[in-house]
């Protein structure tokens, strides 16, 4: 039975479908379906009441899996999609008896108007705030409009409208962080368009002590295999306690130690730091870091160069190249030849091109001995040189508003070129453009616009230069000041949230809502205490000779009851990370808590979620057993589980992670090598133009690399990542 689930489920992992032949006239996988709702389809096999040796599988066209006899499936998105039903039965002996598949084209139509916001945050603690429980969070929501509201609920009773809030917490502990966003239409009220996502924050005393060091071999000792320590953890105090251990059973309690190994091997070397009271007693500050240290016997001589154009340009088409050589000592022999039949035997000599054209340039290093001979130990690399004419072109532009149309920008090309040649094109933001040297573009809508010009003077010499600008909101006249607009609360739907559709805070707003209750508030909530319907009146003034009033009517309902509610859940797989998951509720009641559990079924301990429909990383493969624990409007509460099978990460040369994606400053990429190699790093503009490099000695095991992109001007870039003959790419957006 296992090997025929295997089976099954590999058809299932498969792009192409193919039917089963069938081996005797008992299995009928025809099925028939029933639409429950527009898009949440039941589907009935023709013969239901198999026995307990009769087995269903389902694959539903859009990605997802299920099994049993009677399963429903929720569609996301409108489409066409076939369904396949596959069954198998098995004799009383074990042995298959029959199978059959079936299946039927499914059109799901769309009946409500796309959403397609996405609730997104990341958030980290302020290490530069005077309050050590200080922490910001980063609004990451896409796509994210300036006039969307905004909610944040920290969890210790507090919230914010900001775009991205700074808090500081009064103690330490785990607080549920909620971001809800709302989607406004183009009149400013609220829509039906509404995410919200949840991340669990833990707020500890912070240790500001992180135990990290670098080492290299001592290429000046006498003694072979002797190697430098250098303690580079951030937070060390003189009077921390400090022990090294170096893997073949010695230690040290300097702070920088050389140590020299006898034999050569693989050594796991480890440093561990405990951060001491003012007393001098030992706290409860500890950090431990440890890497692999590859005692091999050398040769040790790794050639390795990068270079760069003279960005003087004093001799037009000079590059400098330097050399980075790992193992390199200064009375090595060293060689370099520039491609154009010249070379030097400078350690990082400069070169000036006579004219433009592709060279292949290589940097040959041989060790000497002590003696000064030249030894067997010979090392070479070789790169290749693009040399293209310089350019010297600058974008820059001022822009200002007509003085009779302030949504009339009027945008002045102030480009730097060295030739009448060059061509300009605009992007205003909107969607539109423009390809005129000075342009003049008028926006339909207030709001905040990126206005990006490009100048071009030839396919490889372009300068490209962004900045925003604000188109401000119309003061509304004094009738329509008083509009507003409400919604119901999620959890309790005869709670509303009001708001006005023009908010000053110049203005004064008088609320009134029918139920003997007024508020004074700019956007109020109000609870009414029984059903019915309840006229809501906003007056606002605004000046002597300016007032208007607004009159609504309010329905609040009677609170349902949820005795007939039921709970499902569909499971979908993040279209990258092999292993990463999404999981999604489904019920037929208003949801107000979940409460996932993730259990591997080998005995390993749960991981529970308690955040609606999350994302989840499943840290191995095999199966494991997911349950959803949902309590709905009313008080009742539902559960539903699955067993999922998490297949084994397909071998691939290379998976490339970026964090965090955006960033502002530095961008990180962890790298396993199976031996020690060089990792080479590279970051690209959209154009092809490299800004970044980045060298890096790898070791066996997990290798951290981070680069600095702080100068960068935001946009979009292309990480190239190489060790090896492996090569992987990344895209990454620049704050």
């Amino acid at each position: 039975m296992k090997k025929l689930l295997l089976l099954l489920m590999a058809v299932f992992t498969l792009g192409g479908m193919t039917a089963t032949a069938q081996t005797s006239l008992t299995c009928n996988a025809e099925f028939s379906v029933q639409y429950q709702t527009s898009n949440n389809i039941k589907f009935t096999p023709v013969v239901i009441g198999d026995s307990f040796n009769t087995y269903h599988y389902w694959r539903f066209g859009d990605g997802n899996l299920a099994t049993g006899p009677l399963p429903t499936h929720l569609y996301v998105n409108p489409g066409t999609y076939t369904a396949w039903h596959f069954i198998v039965r098995h004799n009383s002996a074990g042995t298959v008896s029959c199978s059959d598949s079936f299946s039927r084209v499914i059109v799901i139509q769309s009946t409500t108007p796309t959403c397609n916001l996405q609730a997104g945050f990341y958030f980290y603690r302020d290490s530069s705030a005077t309050s050590p429980l200080t922490y910001h969070f980063q609004n990451i929501s896409a796509p994210l409009n300036s006039t969307d509201s905004i909610r944040w609920t920290f969890g210790d009773g507090t919230s914010s409208n900001q775009l991205h809030p700074n808090h500081t917490y009064s103690q330490a502990g785990s607080y549920n962080v909620c971001l809800r966003i709302i989607r406004r239409n183009p009149n400013g009220g609220l829509t039906d368009c509404v995410r919200e996502t949840c991340q669990q924050v833990v707020v500890t005393n912070p240790c500001n002590l992180t135990a990290y060091f670098s080492f290299y071999r001592d290429t000046t000792s006498n003694i072979p295999n002797t190697y430098h320590f250098q303690n580079q953890s951030p937070g060390l105090s003189s009077s921390d306690s400090i022990r090294w251990t170096f893997g073949d059973g010695s230690s040290s309690n300097q702070v920088s130690p050389n140590h020299t190994y006898a034999v050569a091997g693989t050594y796991n070397v480890c440093i561990r730091i405990i951060k001491r009271t003012a007393s001098g007693g030992l706290s409860n500050c500890v950090s431990e870091f440890c890497k692999t240290v590859v005692v091999t016997t050398p040769c040790n001589l790794v050639a390795y160069f990068s270079f760069y154009r003279d960005s003087l340009n004093t001799v037009p088409n000079t590059y400098h190249f330097q050399n980075q050589s790992a193992g390199f000592a200064p009375n090595d022999s060293i060689r370099w030849t520039f491609g154009d039949g010249t070379s030097s035997n400078q350690i990082n000599p400069n070169h000036t091109y006579l004219q433009p054209g592709t060279y292949n340039v290589c940097l040959r290093v041989m060790k000497r001995n002590t003696a000064g001979t030249v030894s067997n130990c010979v090392s070479e690399i070789c790169k290749t040189v693009i040399v293209t004419q310089a350019c010297t072109i600058h974008a820059a532009f001022t822009s200002h508003a007509d003085s009779l149309n302030s949504r009339k920008i009027i945008f002045t090309n102030t480009s730097l070129s060295p030739a009448a040649s060059a061509t300009a094109s605009w992007n205003f933001g909107d969607g539109s453009s423009a390809s005129s040297w000075n342009a003049v573009h008028e926006y339909a809508q207030p709001g905040r616009y990126l206005v990006c010009l490009t100048v071009r003077l030839s396919n490889s010499c372009i300068s490209i230069t962004c900045d925003s600008i604000t188109i401000a909101v119309p003061t509304p006249d004094c009738q329509a000041q008083s509009a507003f607009s409400f919604a119901p609360a999620t959890t309790e739907p005869r709670t509303f949230h009001f708001t006005p559709l023009h908010i000053n805070s110049t203005w004064q707003y008088t609320w009134t809502f029918g139920d003997g209750t007024g508020s004074h508030d700019i956007s109020p909530n109000h609870h009414y205490a029984n059903p019915g319907n309840y006229t809501v009146c906003l007056t606002v003034y605004r000046n002597g000779s300016c007032a208007s009033t607004t009159c609504r009517t309010v329905y609040a309902p009677t609170v349902p009851t949820c005795t007939a509610a039921q709970l499902s859940f569909a499971l979908y797989r993040d279209s990258i990370i092999h292993n990463k998951f999404k999981f999604q509720a489904l019920s037929t009641g208003t949801l107000i808590d979940q409460v996932w559990t993730i259990t591997k079924l080998n005995g390993q301990s749960p991981v529970i979620l308690h955040q609606n429909n999350p994302l989840y990383t499943f840290p191995d493969s095999g199966y494991y057993r997911v349950c959803l624990r949902a309590t709905f409007l009313g008080g009742c509460v539902r559960e539903a589980c699955q067993v999922i099978y998490i297949a084994p990460m397909p071998a691939t040369g290379c998976t490339l992670q970026l964090y965090p994606n955006p960033a502002s400053s530095v961008i990180n990429a962890s790298v396993y090598l199976g031996q020690p190699q060089m990792i080479h790093v590279y970051v690209y503009t959209q154009l092809n133009v490299q800004v970044r490099e980045l060298h890096q000695q790898g070791v066996t095991g997990n290798n951290y690399v981070s680069v600095n992109i702080a100068g960068l001007p935001a946009g979009t870039y292309t990480l190239k990542l190489v060790h090896g003959n492996d090569v992987c790419y990344k895209l990454f957006q620049k704050l």
